[in-house]
């Protein structure tokens, strides 16, 4: 296998890595959503709104560092020439140049970020 296989492999597997981590991620907020809603007394809202809180954070931490080895990978990749492979220069014409507007970037860190946003103000406002 040349190493223009194995760094696609590589970047297939950290894609199904952020793809189960995404998962994760909206299922754990959703059931903090539901626990706030559902939960009578405001300590526990208020527990329970600042372990969202912390989760999102630690979230973005780990969707940085996610995005980062991905972007790496795929600069190594068009640097060893992918002028045989037709489908990865279609990808690459599709997509943006710079990371921030990727959709692994809007997946990881702008929703997150929105997320964490909501929580914050949930969190302040809880009464």
């Amino acid at each position: 296998m040349n190493s223009g296989q194995q760094l696609k492999n590589r970047i297939q597997r950290e894609d199904d890595l952020v793809n189960a981590r995404i998962n994760i991620f909206l299922v754990l907020n959703g059931l903090g959503a539901v626990a706030v809603s559902l939960s009578v007394s405001p300590g526990s809202k208020y527990l329970i709104s600042l372990v969202g809180v912390a989760v999102n954070v630690l979230w973005i931490i780990l969707s940085i560092q996610c995005l980062i080895i991905i972007f790496r990978l795929t600069k190594k990749l068009i640097d060893l020439g992918i002028e045989e492979d037709l489908a990865e220069q279609i990808v690459q014409s599709a997509l943006s140049k710079t990371i921030m507007f990727r959709p692994n970037a809007i997946l990881l860190i702008y929703i997150p970020f929105i997320i964490l946003s909501a929580w914050v103000v949930g969190f302040w406002n809880l009464n």
